[in-house]
């Protein structure tokens, strides 16, 4: 493994919104990626509050691939970097979903099978509001009955 390229000022901390079949993060983290001279290509936080599918992951195949595991902090920020790019192209967000699951020790064939995926078949999400991502967050006393 090359040294990490992208930094997170904390784990990661979700909670599973079954009613909406969402994660929302719940504490904002940092999100620094370097590249091999350690100038910096990217740095935001990512806020409390947004709501991600995590890793988009079929339900046949999450037996293989489950939701949970090293990969959530990189897909929650592909997530992010999905509905507001912070200034990158496509193809740099998977390129740090990439790095991003390097640094967090995911094994080289679950990271590129995950990346592969994302450059087939992330194209129609791209952009602001491009499916499921980042509708939130809502008010404390929001009433899902109604």
């Amino acid at each position: 493994m090359s040294d990490p390229r992208v930094f997170y000022s904390r784990d990661v901390v979700v909670r599973w919104l079954n009613y909406l079949s969402l994660f929302e993060v719940v504490e904002p983290f940092d999100v620094l990626w370097v590249d091999d001279e350690g100038e910096t290509l990217a740095q935001f936080t990512v806020e409390a509050g947004f709501l991600t599918d995590g890793p988009s992951i079929p339900k046949r195949l999450r037996s293989i691939v489950p939701w949970y595991g090293h990969h959530l902090q990189p897909s929650v920020v592909h997530d992010w970097l999905y509905e507001d790019d912070e200034g990158l192209s496509r193809l740099q967000a998977d390129d740090m979903f990439l790095d991003g699951m390097e640094a967090e020790g995911v094994s080289w064939l679950r990271r590129y099978t995950m990346y592969r995926a994302v450059r087939a078949f992330g194209s129609e999400l791209w952009g602001p509001s491009g499916g499921k991502k980042a509708v939130g967050p809502f008010p404390e006393d929001w009433d899902v009955l109604g």
